[in-house]
């Protein structure tokens, strides 16, 4: 009788084969030639990746023909590596002491599953064959913006730039005095990525200027660079604005660089940019005029950008003027001129400009003593420079304002001793609503301090009025 039971199901696996005769030997038989077919495509694969990524390096992306190419081969090695398992599995799977399939259904499945899968490793590898380009160039990853003449930025640049390589950075502030070089500084920094390969770190640079701008121009500017079209998001509000500039961010790598806050900017909720987080590669960079904001937006690296010392801003204000500042009989104005600037960038440029039309002696004399006594005759410093102070004033609520304007009626090089300038302050009537008066005034030199709109004196409990001579002759005419 122990023979009847094995007998009798090899007799079960005959009647199960009869309709299936094939599929006895072809499944081994077919198996090997799909797995040699898809070392070869695999071979084809690793050549067209190799040459993708030599070229990508050179500000090129996948043509949408390679990309989708590409996907499919790699989906194709999962479902062929899962078939190719099964299969072995099945041709295990035996009656008992004969080499019939256990199942010959499952086993005449799988034999067609190997021909089909064959003759798409076929065709995928034939369809490498016919690709003209295997890339194409690159939508850039920023778009350029004009940038003046620098100096003495050098190495502020290359702190940002170590920062955007260090993983552990994620949001960058910059602060300084309005014409200091803050946005000429995140220009450099947007410029770099048309001739880096950095810039495939991110898959997209975006510029927007908050300055005093409503949350709705600002959220407008993010959407424009992100091509999202006009229709999803124009007749919305910035609830809805700050949705759909998230959705699209969450998904891009991306640096998103933010000029002239003026208060704390809730970047989620309001504008819609995702966490920057260690969790994902994109960053922020901002630019603020107060030190208190830029602690306030809680970066992971603070950098000041001060006036330039003085050889960087004669080698600045040489550069502009040209030849001229040069020449031995006016290059002692020159000195004198390049001094009045108290080293601030857009003072030396504007200036600077204004200076090359000028190339006898008694004309350098004469604009020297105008810089001097009525600063606002130049061109460029009424119309440029003053209003870009104007905005540092604007923030100031009127009593600050108030104490701030009346530090003009000191040289622009005194320092003065702060309990000496509050009790002058309390003398104007500046600060009577105050149950403290004293402690208000200590509030409204911090304020002012963090604002770069004074700065700490060399001796204790002293500040510097009016830290630059524009920026005196600005609140002069005020």
């Amino acid at each position: 009788m122990e023979y009847i039971v094995p007998s009798w199901e090899i007799v079960k696996c005959l009647c199960r084969c009869i309709d299936y005769p094939p599929c006895i030997n072809e499944l081994q038989e077919i198996l090997p030639s799909l797995e040699t077919k898809m070392k070869s495509l695999t071979a084809v694969y690793e050549g067209v990746m190799e040459k993708v990524e030599l070229e990508e390096e050179h500000q090129r992306k996948r043509s949408p023909a390679v990309s989708d190419w590409i996907k499919r081969v790699e989906s194709m090695k999962k479902e062929i590596a899962d078939l190719v398992l099964k299969s072995k599995r099945e041709i295990q799977n035996k009656c008992p002491g004969t080499r019939l399939p256990l199942n010959c259904l499952a086993s005449s499945k799988l034999e067609k599953m190997v021909r089909e899968k064959m003759d798409a490793v076929e065709k995928m590898k034939s369809e490498a064959s016919s690709f003209q380009e295997l890339t194409q160039p690159q939508r850039p990853v920023a778009i350029k913006f004009p940038l003046v003449k620098t100096e003495g930025l050098d190495l502020l640049f290359e702190e940002v730039w170590k920062c955007l390589e260090d993983d552990r950075v994620r949001l960058i502030g910059i602060y300084g005095i309005g014409g200091v070089g803050k946005t000429t500084l995140l220009t450099m920094v947007n410029n770099e990525f048309l001739k880096t390969s950095l810039s495939l770190k991110f898959e997209v640079v975006i510029w927007a200027e908050v300055s005093q701008h409503a949350i709705e121009e600002v959220q407008e500017k993010i959407l424009k660079r992100l091509e999202i079209p006009g229709d999803t998001w124009k007749h919305k509000g910035k609830g809805e604005r700050a949705i759909e500039i998230l959705r699209v961010l969450e998904k891009k790598n991306f640096l998103l660089l933010l000029d002239e806050i003026w208060q704390w900017l809730d970047l989620l909720n309001v504008l819609g940019i995702p966490s920057v987080d260690s969790e994902h590669k994109s960053k922020v960079i901002f630019t603020t005029r107060c030190e208190r904001v830029c602690r306030l937006m809680g970066p992971q690296k603070s950098i000041r950008v001060q006036c330039l010392a003085w050889e960087k801003a004669l080698t600045l204000f040489g550069t502009t003027v040209g030849e001229a500042a040069s020449s031995a009989h006016i290059s002692h104005f020159a000195k004198h001129i390049v001094q009045e600037c108290s080293g601030l960038p857009s003072a030396l440029n504007i200036i600077g400009t204004h200076m090359k039309a000028w190339t006898e002696l008694h004309q350098w004399e004469y604009q020297l003593n105008i810089l001097r006594h009525c600063p606002s005759e130049i061109p460029g410093m009424k119309n440029d420079l003053f209003p870009r102070l104007a905005k540092s004033c604007d923030m100031l609520d009127n009593t600050v304002k108030s104490c701030f304007l009346y530090c003009s009626m000191f040289p622009s090089d005194k320092e003065i001793f702060c309990d000496e300038l509050i009790q002058l302050w309390m003398g104007e009537g500046f600060l009577d609503q105050y149950d403290e008066p004293r402690a208000k005034g200590e509030g409204i030199i911090e304020q002012l301090c963090f604002a770069c709109l004074l700065e700490i004196g060399s001796f204790k409990k002293h500040v510097k009025n009016a830290p630059h001579d524009p920026c005196h002759g600005f609140v002069v005419s005020l």
